[in-house]
């Protein structure tokens, strides 16, 4: 039996967490994030919703102290054994992609990261919600759960400007 654990926005969070607690023992065979967020304290800076909470600095302080560290998807990544694919929206406005690229970042640097393949995809017309209705999505993950490199990937080594360009981004050692 063959598990991959799929987590969206905050079921980033989730699914992250839940595969760095099960690594030990399971053979997980991937971790697919769309959306992902460092950590909620980032989020709550940019989601809209929010807003209000952020233009006071006061009220902005008393916001970021309640919520700490919760749902630090970045320290849960290096706890992350499994392949990684990452999806993010260019023009998501919940969650900015540049938040998606941080669990990028961590997820390279996570002591699994040489013997498992770590991937990004940049969506360049999805917004937050709309990962799936484009063909590169259904493609990337069909590769993924393949065991197959994710097509068009670029390492990790390669610049950053002709990664964003290329619109992914690869670790693909496997």
């Amino acid at each position: 039996c063959e598990m991959y654990i799929v987590g969206n926005s905050l079921g980033s969070a989730v699914g992250t967490a839940l595969a760095a607690s099960v690594a030990p023992h399971l053979d997980l065979k991937g971790l697919v994030l769309e959306a992902p967020f460092p950590d909620l304290q980032s989020v709550a800076l940019v989601h809209p919703s929010t807003y209000p909470f952020t233009v006071v600095p006061a009220v902005k302080r008393l916001l970021i102290a309640k919520i700490g560290a919760m749902w630090n998807v970045t320290e849960a990544m290096a706890g992350v054994d499994a392949p990684v694919l990452i999806f993010h929206g260019a023009r998501d406005g919940d969650i900015p992609p540049e938040l998606g690229r941080r669990v990028f970042e961590a997820a390279l640097r996570r002591p699994a990261a040489p013997s498992a393949a770590t991937y990004f995809v940049d969506m360049p017309v999805a917004d937050h919600d709309n990962q799936h209705r484009f063909g590169d999505w259904l493609q990337a993950l069909g590769d993924f759960f393949a065991g197959r490199p994710v097509e068009g990937g670029l390492t990790a080594e390669s610049p950053q400007g002709d990664a964003a360009a290329a619109g992914l981004m690869a670790s693909d050692e496997l």
